[in-house]
Order: structure tokens, then sequence, then C-alpha cells
């Protein structure tokens, strides 16, 4: 075991250095398994996060999607955890497997596969599949770390890498080493074929239905040929349907070992008592040896590539360059690039798309896909009508020319190093965050100290570094750039410096081609731009030096060695633990200047947070302010002071390393400041300035303008907000949650400078205001900078009007918004007759909405709809439970065309069967232990406790509300349940949306007329009959 200490540096002058350190501990198992441990005690929850690094790039083509699809797999359990017959389970495998493989020999085979026999074989897996889900336990692994009081519980698959994460109470710690290491040891791929059905809906979500990730997923294509970034981690449709279990099987045997995993503990958790876990659970696993290498290299690109996508959408843009891996030296000066082209209001590229001609309406740039093997460097853009994606390309290369023409000043590359070395302090406020980072570190470079010289590495990097990078990289043989644009329109023609699409191309003027590239050494020299050489000897070279990191200290192991210890359902459910203590942490109120200020001291990290909340929204004042209501946060943040122009304020904001944040919702909206000790003197003068004395910049209420512009041109292209703003029109009307900003809202007239100064008396005064300040101040230093904060603020003149009540639609209806979709999103709710009080009918539906929806993969919704049925990637429930008014009880999911009425029924019948049933005693048991015993995490920060107090002050809600809900949650019996779901779920009563191509709905779309009248929504909001009997 070893110990070391990380010293992390803070910003200089004028942010003063601060040091901040952080205890690491390391060990490795006698099989290879490596443990990294932070305890950080005081809050007691521990962050645990498994990494293996095995992603997308280590599968073969013609079998992608096996990582990912694993990932899904290792959650439905094991020998022990998900079944009632393990050996059942495996006779039934073996025969659902034999079925399944003469069906995809049925399906090849040519000329003409025989359906009548395809039709037989799957009616014969289907079957196979009824019987085996007899012997499932569903969602029981879910459920053993749900009742623990388990939080974040969920997994990624990315090109290089897996994660598995969970947060625990930290009495509950040995829970995960007892569960992880069964899951490891002893997985059961249950339910194969229906988790199959969900991955390819969950393909559906992500790729085939978004415009922007089918333009990702083209890119991505034509950049890679031959290497496994070419394909998104999700795997190709036709992979991802004929994947057989033993394919999956062995591939796990061959890529998953101790010896290929770290795992990562961040909280309050004693090392030595996880190296004893460690020791006791993984201890006996055998390692497997190293995974097969990666061996595709991708092949020299010789001319530029270009890619179009038609699609129903507004138009996109991509274009990357092949760039080195991470691991060169070059890696750091390629990200300090992105920032300066696109961090921030006044980066380069920003400024000249977004802001000086408007053309784009957002800019984003960087490496990608991932860092093990060589990349591209992307840049993406959002061209604004009537540009084309054409326009801004010839834009953005004249950009990178300019750059090179006009490198970066001092003053750019000290705003970037400023931010950069903040950051390296804000990340260690999440101890899942910092768990994250820690593994990937371990995993990428094979050293978790590495993530603590990334900023160093950063901060050497020089504007002479910047532009090498720029010339050495970006030409156009080796670039490949994407388009998206709507079905019909044309390529512009005569733009300087492009070539048509899907051609080769010269070196383009713009960026020309080294004329002395890179020998073998792939070492730019310090004169002559340095070109990429060829396959893949863009790889590792020698980085600058780094600041040495304290040595570790060796600490032996356990004596005498722990004895192996049993794992499975059995101890999962008989761990003894320990009871919790937990000293909450209570924010004081105080009232300065007549607002009321809530103050918690943490001085864990020299940060400070201050939050303002303003009372009063878009639910407060008439439809004709919505458009400036909403853009109002922006301007605020972006539209400078009266004496300073918003870059002065930017630039202030960034020497100071100051983050900010502005949001809004119907109530009011909000300003959030987290900022290093030293800076917060000058923070709140800037946030001051900018509240009391806002400038509203024509420029920055401009760019808002179009960009809310281009949004509602683009409101279609994204499906799942389309169907919620449609839904919250069509069942709250002329009420605030039902408006929609349509086009006549932008004229510039509504934005008037006079008009907007009006809104700000109105908005911006003392009395409306509460505020909070958690961190690394106390009470008596945070009680002077709050009250001149507050005494700048004007007395309110007038109270703010209420809020009206909804007057909600009531069902029951079928409304089909058409769509030429390859998946479905459904939403469907009524009102919900409920809302946030002390009362056991509200305690109850918090429970009822957990078991419908709300509690993760052993909710019903997502047992019954995903798990059993294979229909979706995620189903959930909404009861909504405002303070004023009731909201709204329902469910949400997305599935292809064909299954959307079978979809819709069993959602209802799964809410009529806990209107009518109700829940059993185990599953309320489940809810609330998760509940009860989870809610540590309500207290894993000071922010958390200051904000929270905050929100309940502003909904009306008692002091003592925290302990009046687990109070409330704890009296909840199942008869209560079946009481408040009996009296106010009903599916006939439901309106219900459909965003979809209802041409591929099937003949069971006639019996959507028996859920009520069948209407067709069009874009204007209006409703007409759908004629059911017109449909094929």
């Amino acid at each position: 075991m070893a110990l070391a200490a990380v010293t992390v540096a803070a910003p200089a002058s004028p942010v003063h250095a601060q040091e901040v350190h952080l205890d690491v501990r390391e060990f490795t198992l006698d099989n290879g398994m490596h443990f990294l441990v932070v305890p950080r005690p005081g809050v007691p929850t521990v962050s645990f996060v498994t990494h293996i690094p095995v992603g997308s790039v280590n599968e073969a083509l013609g079998h992608t999607g096996i990582v990912h699809f694993l990932e899904h797999l290792l959650f439905k359990g094991t020998t022990t955890v998900g079944t009632r017959d393990a050996e059942a389970e495996v006779e039934l495998f073996a025969r659902m497997d034999a079925a399944h493989d003469t069906l995809i020999l049925a399906r090849g085979r040519l000329p003409s596969p025989d359906s009548a026999e395809i039709g037989r074989l799957q009616d014969r897996i289907r079957a196979l599949e009824d019987s085996a889900r007899t012997l499932v336990i569903p969602g029981e692994f879910d459920r053993i770390y749900s009742r623990a009081g388990a939080r974040s519980m969920n997994a990624t698959t990315s090109y290089e890498a897996t994660e598995y994460f969970v947060e625990l109470p930290a009495n509950r710690a040995e829970l995960w080493f007892a569960m992880e290491a069964d899951r490891m040891r002893n997985p059961v791929f249950r339910e194969f074929y229906a988790e199959r059905e969900v991955i390819t809906e969950e393909r559906r979500q992500v790729l085939d239905t978004s415009p922007g990730g089918a333009l990702w997923e083209a890119h991505m294509g034509a950049a890679f040929r031959v290497h496994p970034y070419g394909v998104a981690p999700i795997g190709h449709m036709a992979d991802i349907e004929i994947l057989s279990r033993s394919q999956v099987e062995e591939y796990y045997r061959r890529h998953y070992g101790p010896d290929n995993t770290t795992a990562v503990l961040v909280g309050d958790i004693d090392p030595d008592s996880a190296r004893v876990w460690a020791e006791a659970y993984f201890g006996p696993m055998e390692p497997r040896g190293p995974p097969p290498p990666v061996l595709a290299r991708e092949p020299e690109q010789r001319g530029e590539r270009r890619v179009e996508v038609q699609w129903d959408a507004e138009p996109r843009l991509v274009m990357g360059w092949k760039i080195p891996s991470a691991h060169h030296a070059d890696a750091a000066a390629l990200a300090m690039l992105s920032s300066l082209l696109v961090a921030g209001r006044d980066s380069r590229l920003y400024r000249r798309l977004v802001r000086d001609e408007g053309m784009a309406t957002a800019v984003t740039a960087g490496a990608t896909p991932g860092g093990r093997f060589p990349g591209l460097f992307t840049i993406q853009a959002t061209p604004r009508a009537p540009h084309t994606p054409e326009e801004v390309e010839a834009a953005i290369d004249q950009e990178l020319q300019r750059l090179r023409e006009s490198p970066p000043t001092e003053v750019e590359m000290e705003r970037l190093r400023r931010r950069l070395e903040a950051s390296n302090v804000r990340r260690l406020t999440s101890d899942l965050g910092l768990a994250l980072q820690l593994a990937s570190s371990q995993g990428f470079w094979g050293d978790w100290r590495t993530t603590f010289q990334s900023q160093a590495r950063l901060s050497q990097v020089t504007a002479d570094d910047v532009i090498r990078v720029l010339d050495s990289y970006f030409h156009s043989r080796t670039r490949t750039v994407g388009v998206l644009r709507r079905e019909g329109d044309a390529a512009a023609a005569g733009v300087d410096g492009l070539t048509p699409a899907d051609s080769v191309a010269a070196p383009t003027a713009a960026l020309p081609a080294p004329t002395s590239p890179a020998g073998p050494t792939d070492q730019p020299g310090p004169t002559s731009p340095a070109g990429p050489t060829p396959g893949d000897t863009l790889g590792a070279a020698p980085g600058p030096e780094l600041p040495e990191l304290p040595a570790a200290t060796p600490v032996a192991p356990p004596t005498p060695q722990p004895e192996p210890r049993p794992i499975g359902r059995d101890t999962a459910e008989s761990l003894p633990f320990p009871e919790l203590v937990l000293d909450a942490p209570q924010a004081s109120e105080h009232h300065v200047a007549g607002v009321p200020v809530y103050h918690l001291h943490d001085p864990t990290l020299p940060l400070v947070d201050v939050y303002i909340q303003m009372r009063g929204g878009v639910n407060h004042y008439p439809r004709q302010d919505l458009a400036p209501l909403l853009g109002f946060s922006s301007f605020l943040r972006n539209g400078g002071t009266l004496d300073l122009p918003p870059d002065s304020v930017d630039l202030r904001l960034d020497m100071a390393a100051v983050q900010l944040g502005f949001g809004s919702g119907g109530g009011g909206r909000y300003v959030s400041m987290n900022v290093l000790t030293s800076a917060v003197d000058e923070g709140l003068a800037l946030v001051g300035d900018i509240l009391t004395e806002p400038g509203f910049d024509a420029e920055a209420v401009e760019v808002w303008r179009r960009q809310e512009l281009d949004r509602l041109r683009r409101r279609a292209d994204n499906p799942t907000s389309l169907a919620f703003e449609e839904f919250n029109r069509l069942v709250f009307g002329d009420h605030p949650v039902g408006w929609q900003l349509e086009e006549g809202d932008l004229d510039p007239e509504n934005f008037r400078p006079d008009r907007l100064r009006a809104m700000a008396e109105r908005l911006l005064c003392r009395d409306r205001l509460v505020v909070g300040i958690a961190g690394d101040l106390t009470w008596d230093e945070a009680e002077p900078r709050i009250r001149s904060f507050l005494e700048r603020w004007p007395q309110c003149d007038e109270p703010i009007p209420d809020a009206p009540i909804p007057d909600m639609r009531q069902g029951p209806a079928v409304v089909i918004l058409p769509r030429p979709l390859e998946q479905t999103t459904i939403v469907m709710a009524q009102p919900g007759g409920i809302v946030q009080e002390d009362s056991p009918d509200y305690f109850a539906s918090r429970v009822a909405d957990l078991i419908l929806g709300g509690g993760g993969f052993s909710s019903r919704l997502m047992t019954r709809v995903r798990s059993e049925e294979g229909m979706t990637y995620g189903a959930s429930s909404l009861w909504t439970t405002p303070v004023r008014h009731e909201g709204l009880v329902g469910a949400v999911t997305a599935t292809r065309p064909e299954r959307t009425v079978e979809a819709v029924e069993l959602i209802l019948e799964i809410l009529d069967e806990m209107r009518t049933h109700g829940p059993s005693a185990e599953e309320v048991d489940t809810a609330l232990d998760q509940i009860l015993n989870g809610y540590v995490f309500a207290f894993q920060s000071t922010r958390q406790v200051v904000s929270r107090r905050m929100g309940d002050l502003v909904q009306g809600l008692p002091e003592d509300w925290m302990e009046r809900y687990l109070q409330g949650i704890g009296a909840v019996t199942p008869e209560d349940v079946l009481r408040v779901a009996g009296a106010h779920i009903d599916p006939t009563a439901m309106t219900i949306l459909l965003v979809g191509d209802p041409d591929r709905f099937g003949p069971g779309m006639a019996r959507l007329g028996e859920l009520g009248p069948v209407y067709r929504l069009s874009t204007d909001g209006s409703l007409s009959p759908f004629p059911l009997e017109s449909l094929p």
C-alpha cells in the first residue's frame, strides 16, 4: 500500500496561491486488481468507481457493440442475485441460444429466406424467453443497492473504457465489495434478447432519430476507415441484432479480469478497512492476463474527405483534422488551441461566427473521440439561416488563418491559465467526480497522478506552441468535413477554398500544407512546421518536464491475511451495517439589510459559493413579457455594466477565476458564483455591478434573439424536447407553463433598452432577494461583504404579482404529432391532484412515484417496459407536486414506431394495476429504504445544504421541512399508496401525446380510438380529428 499527498496550487496573483492537500492511498492485490482510496472524512458517504480500460476500440468490425452490450448485461445479476433457479435458467439459455443461431442462419439464407421458418423460430425464442422470465427476479441487483440508499448507480461505455459507479452511505461500504466481487466473478447474462432490443432502442434514440448523432456517426466513419474510432461505441445496428450470448460471454472472459481493473474509492472510508475487504472479496479472483491488443492502425489520409447526411432537419457542420494521441507532447497545445477558439464569448471562433457576423448560433471544438490513439481535432458549428454550412466552413478556415497571422496575445493565454488553475481546485469539490478523474487517469495513463499534472502541462503551453500545432496538423489533406442538410437543399457553390462534396481535394490556400513534414521522430522542428506522419506514428512523444509529486509511502498488507468471504444474495442481505452517524450541517439564518441570508462555513477547500435567488419570473407576468423575461438572465450575464462593456467584464471575471451561473424558472431567477477565497471581494464587486448596474449591451441582446429564432427553426430536430413543449401547451393552455416562444415574440421592439431597464427595476430589487453563502468564509468574514453587496440594491416599488393557477386539460385524448422518425416519443399524463405539503397523501405520492418509475431499474415501468419487453431504453413516471397547485401524474418513454400502440397499452395497464391493486409490502419497504438510507446525500456539500434551505424559503416550506419529510416518508404504508393511487391515477383520463410516424404504427393503430378521441397536432398548435381509417 502506498500513501501520497498531492498539493494542488491555485492561481497566482491576482488570485493568490493557495494549497490543497489530497490524501491518496494505493494498493494492488496479488491478482493485479488496483485500488486507489481517498479518505475524506466528514459527510458519511463514499463514491465507488470501477474502471476497465476496454471500450469499443477493442472490438472488430462485424462484432461491434459488444462492450456496450456487456455494460448493460452486468446489471442483470449473478448466479444468486436476480434468479429463482440459476441451473434451470442455464438449461433454457442453451435451448434459446440454439434457436437463435438457427434463426440467424435462416435470415441469411439466399436467395430468399424462408419467412415461415423465421416466424416459427422467433415464436420459439419468445416462448423460451417467457419460460425463463418466470425464473428471474427482475431488477434485484438494483434493488439491493437501492435499499442500502445508493445514489448515482450507472455505467458508461466510451471508445476506450467502461466504468461502473455508485455512491453509498459510509456505513454500507462493505456492500460494494460484496456486490461488485459477485458481479465480476459470477455474472449471468439473463434477459439477453430483451436487453438486445433495449439497446436497439437506445441506438434509435441517440443516433437514428438525432440529426446531430447521425452526422457524428457519418463523420467519424468517413474519418476513420480502418481504426475502430470510426464506429460509435453503441455499435452498428446490424451487428447488435445478431450478437449471441456465447459471443458476449467469450468476450467477457478474454477482456474482463482483476488484473485489468482499477477501483477508486473516495469519501468517508478507512483505507485499512478497504484493503481488508478488497483482499477478502476480490482476492480469490484469478488473473486472466492482458486482453488482446488493439492492432488496427489508420492509414495515412492523403486527401480531404467529405460526407453529407440528408435529414429532415436544419443544417449542421463538423470539421475534423487528424491529430496525435493524448500521449503526444502536442496534446496540451491542442487543448489550449480549442480553448482559444471556443471557450468564452471573446474566443476567436465564437466572436467571429456568433457575435460579429451572426452566421452561427453555436460553435464547439476539441480533441475526439479518445486519447489512446491518433484522433481528430473537431470544430462543430450550427449555421444560422440563411447562412449555409459552406459559408461557416469558409469563415472557420479564414479565422484559423487569421490566428496564424495574429498569434494569441499574452492576455488571451493568461486568462486561459487562470481558468485552468482555478478548475484544478474546483474539481475536488465532488467525491464522485474526483473518483472518475482518478480512475480515468490510472486507466489511461497507468498513473493516477497524471490527472494532477495536466494543469501544469497546460500552463506551460506558449503562444508559439499553439501556432506550431496549428501549422503542424491543420491541413486540408488530413481534414474530414461532414455536413447535414435538409433533403432537397443543394450545396452552396462558389465559396472560396471549398471543394465539391465527396471529393478528394488538394490543400487549400487557407491553411497550406507544410513543405517540410516531420520525420520518423514525430518531433516538430523549431523553425519548420511539421505535418502528420503516416499510420500510427502520431503516438507518444516526450512531454514537458512536470513537477515531481510526493513519493509513495509503502504500507504493509493486513496481518493476518483475511479469509475469503462469501458473496451472493445471502451475503448482501445479511451484512451487518453499523449505525450511521451524521452530524448534519445546518445553515445559519441571518437578515442583512432586510434580506434573508443563509450561511454555512466549510474550510475544506479555498472556495466560496454565493447564491442569489430573485423571486418573480415568467409565471408572475403577462404573456407579452415572455421573450424578454426568458432572455433576461442572458442579458445580465453577457450585457456588461453601465461602466464596463461585456468584454471587459468577461476579462475581469476570467483573471479573477470567477465562475458564474445564471438561470431562471417560472418563479424567478438565480445567480451562482464560485470563486477562490482570495478573489471573493473582486467576485462580489463584479456580480454586484452586473446585477445593480446592468448594461444590456445591444450586441448581447441581439445574439440571444438570433439564437432563439434559430432554436425555433430547429424545434422539430429534437423529438424529446418537442414532445415536452407541445405536451405542456396541450395541457396547460394559456398558462405560463404552456407558453411557447413564437417568432413574433422575438421582434426587436420587445427588447428596446428602455423596456429592459423598466423590467430591471421591477425584477432587480432588494425585497425579492434570498442569498446564500457557503464555503471558506466564517460568518464574521462573510457578513460585512454581504452587507456591502446588498446595500447597493434598491428597495422594490411594488409587490410580486400573484402567479395564476392553471386550468389544466382533462382527458381522455390521444394526440399525434406526425414526424418521420425511427422512434416514437410518448408522453401521457393527467392532473395529479397532489401539492407539496406536510400531509400523508403527499408523502404516499412520493413513494408511489418511486415504485412506478422513479426508482431506477427495479421500478415497475423499467421492469415491464424495458427489461421484460425490450420496448425502450428508458421509461419513467412523472408525478409533479408544486406547492401552490396540483401537478401531473403520468409516464414518459420512447419506442420504435411499430411498438407504439403496444407500449401505450402496457403503460396504461401498469398505471391501472397501481391504482387497483397497489404495491407490495416489499416494494414499499424498498422505496422507504432507498429514501431514508440515502437521505445522507442531501448533506454531501455545504452548497447543497444552503441552496436547499433557500429553496424551501422561496417555496414557503417550513424551516424543518427535511425532518418532516423524512418522518412523513417513514410512516407511509402500502395501504396509503393504494389509497392515493386509487384517488388520483385514472388511466382512462390521460392526455396521450405521440410524436412519431403514424404510418408505421401498424394495424393496432385503430385501438388508439378506444382510449379517447384521436387528434392530429399541427406545427402551429392547432388540433384536428385524426382519421384512423385512412392509415395503411
